[in-house]
């Protein structure tokens, strides 16, 4: 990940917020992935990405109505 520093500014901060998947009852990410990389599991409902599947496409992202997605595009 490369870091640009635009300008300097006083009393400012970062933090990370991780934007989680919130494992829908019926996840709108399971269906508009088109590599049939992310399921549900059936024993306690945990939507899972199979990163070998995964194309990193983004569809999920867009098809998620929360826009919260894991995907690891920086092995791709």
């Amino acid at each position: 990940m490369q870091k640009a520093m635009y300008g300097q500014f006083e009393n400012t901060f970062m933090m990370y917020l991780p934007r989680l998947c919130e494992h829908c009852l019926n996840p709108a990410c399971v269906a508009t992935c088109p590599s049939g990389a992310i399921y549900k599991r059936e024993e306690d409902g945990i939507v899972l990405i199979d990163q070998d599947k995964c194309r990193g496409w983004r569809m999920c992202i867009t098809g998620c109505p929360y826009k919260k997605n894991l995907l690891q595009l920086e092995e791709r």
